[in-house]
Formats: structure tokens, sequence, C-alpha cells
């Protein structure tokens, strides 16, 4: 990981985070649950927002996901629920090929450990919201960039 910033919340982590990849291309691949506070602020940003399917398992469904065009996409967001990971092999090798950015929300989980590594840290870009797990914290958001 190349830099930490520290932010009120996670929301405020992911605009930051948004605004520093500098998405040129209009369209984020978004998975089809998630929260509404996420989803404005890539709105905000004036990306449009393009749903991928997820299994019951809240996995993404490799084959609709491959089906979507490339066409002005320039990221997807990868969501470890409740701090069960994605496979992040699979997320890498996905944008690595399209050559779009991989956004790691990691908000609803807390320093959990992935291979040699730590959920959150990972993609080229990562947020965590350490205010939803720790009790005693009132705000706190976390943006780590790798990229």
């Amino acid at each position: 990981m190349n830099k930490i910033f520290n932010f009120h919340n996670g929301r405020s982590a992911l605009d930051f985070g948004i605004k520093l990849l500098l998405l040129k291309k209009k369209k984020i691949l978004v998975p089809e649950i998630i929260c509404d506070v996420a989803v404005k602020v890539f709105q905000r940003n004036k990306l449009d927002i393009i749903y991928y399917k997820l299994d019951q398992n809240f996995n993404p469904i490799w084959t609709e996901l491959n089906k979507i065009s490339n066409s002005d996409i320039g990221g997807i967001l990868m969501v470890h629920y409740f701090g069960f990971p994605q496979n992040f092999d699979k997320f890498k090798k996905f944008s690595k090929k399209r050559k779009i950015f991989l956004i790691e929300d990691n908000c609803h989980s807390l320093a959990v450990p992935y291979k040699k590594e730590r959920l959150g840290i990972i993609g080229d870009i990562g947020i965590d919201s350490p205010r939803k797990i720790l009790n005693n914290l009132y705000s706190g958001g976390t943006l780590y960039i790798n990229r």
C-alpha cells in the first residue's frame, strides 16, 4: 500500500478515492446489493452505474459479469460483505484484463486477514469504515491507495 488517508466516514474516503483515480470513463460496475450511500457517491462523481448480479452467497455471477461490454467502464467495486472475502484473484484478473480500476469496499469489516495481506488494502484503492465496527467511535473512514 502506498498511502493512507483518514476521513470522517467511508463515503468521504470513497469520494476522495474516486476523484484521485480520475475515472475518465463514465461507467462503473457495482454489485446489485449495495447501500445507497455508495450509489450517491458514484452519482455525485457523474458515473453511470452498471449493476452486476450476485449469487446467494454475495459472489458475482461471473458468467453474467463477463458479458458486460467494456465500453466506457472505468472501474469495478468489490464489496466484502460482512467481512467475508470476495475472490480477490478473480476480481484482479477481471480488472487487469479490462484495464479498469479495482475499488475494494471493506466498510463492514476491519483488518480481516486475507492470504499475506488484509481486506481493504489490496485493490487499486480500498476503503474501511472503522466506526461501523468499533462501537466507541463516532466517526471514521480510511482510504488506502495502491495506485
